[in-house]
């Protein structure tokens, strides 16, 4: 197939970058969303200060997870003058206006999508290339394989770009 690639590659390569923006920041690093399945070995490349977890599920706050504090996000504005958010969830289109509303707003959105820390991941991907192959291969006029290789970019390509 012309478009398959290595989605483990790409999301090591985003992740690589984020970081490494996140720790050229030099700002302490607020975490969003406690309830995601992540491994918490990425924090071992993090530089800056990451000290605190937030989530809107009530139930949570006050927990610890990471060794980190889980609490609510309208608390911010009372730990820190200056801080960037890395969010955590698949839910920044309500998250990012949520913050931006606080008295002290974080000077940096970072998104991830860690779907691809889950063990085996990239994995599914790989199950199905011979199928996304042969799909492809049946298409005849060169739009309809183009938009069917858009189907599979684009996600991949939003996650480069944000």
């Amino acid at each position: 197939m012309q478009f398959y690639f290595d989605e483990a590659q790409v999301w090591q390569a985003r992740k690589e970058e984020v970081i490494g923006q996140i720790n050229a920041a030099g700002i302490p690093l607020v975490l969003f969303g406690a309830s995601t399945g992540v491994n918490a070995a990425f924090l071992q490349d993090i530089r800056v200060s990451v000290e605190y977890l937030c989530d809107n599920n009530k139930s949570l706050w006050g927990q610890r997870q990471w060794g980190l504090e889980i609490f609510a996000p309208a608390k911010l504005h009372e730990v820190y003058r200056q801080y960037n958010v890395l969010i955590l969830v698949p839910y920044e289109h309500e998250i990012i206006p949520q913050l931006q509303a606080l008295p002290v707003r974080p000077r940096e959105f970072f998104r991830l999508d860690f779907y691809y820390e889950e063990p085996d991941a990239a994995s599914y991907f790989r199950s199905i290339q011979q199928d996304m192959e042969e799909v492809y291969e049946l298409l005849g006029d060169p739009l309809s394989r183009d938009t069917y290789a858009g189907f599979w970019f684009l996600p991949f390509l939003y996650i480069w770009a944000h």
